[in-house]
């Protein structure tokens, strides 16, 4: 049933209901985080349905004997800033999300870090501004630059770097 505040809104609403599910990856709250080893190396922020390309970057990442932590957004508005700071564990921290650039979780996330004193070093997987084609979930994922290796890579670039 729909929240009566919604019917109250003036102009257009829309609710997303993701295709699909969660995989292996269930949370409840604000946020979630895994960890496979310590997730000292790196974080991997995500919400909805790209949690499962996160996990499958985490086991890649693990191979090559790097430890991410996966943080899940349960909300992205209003994000939990000072929760999902604190859950990163590191500076070196990949964004990826199923939305346009301009005021995605990445950019928010950044912009709170920096206020509170705290520079990250980051990734910003995203749609960026244009327009997407047409194509399976896994094809458009992976023309868009947000699918597992796409994580992984960036991942692995902010580790290398020092």
């Amino acid at each position: 049933m729909l929240h009566a505040a919604l019917y109250e809104t003036p102009g257009p609403v829309a609710l997303r209901y993701p295709r699909g599910g969660e995989g292996e990856y269930k949370s409840g709250g604000a946020l979630a985080v895994r960890r496979l080893g310590d997730g000292a190396d790196a974080a991997i922020v995500v919400c909805g349905t790209m949690v499962n390309e996160a996990l499958e970057a985490q086991r890649m990442l693990a191979a090559d004997g790097i430890s991410a932590r996966i943080v899940k957004l349960g909300r992205i508005c209003p994000l939990p800033e000072a929760e999902l700071l604190q859950a990163l564990g590191t500076e070196r921290v990949v964004f990826a999300e199923e939305a346009c650039a301009a005021g995605c979780v990445g950019v928010r996330a950044l912009a709170a870090a920096a206020l509170s004193g705290r520079l990250l070093r980051a990734r910003l997987l995203n749609l960026g501004s244009g327009i997407v084609g047409q194509g399976t979930t896994a094809e458009l994922r992976a023309r868009c630059g947000i699918d597992a290796a796409a994580i992984a890579s960036a991942v692995k670039e902010l580790v290398h770097e020092g």
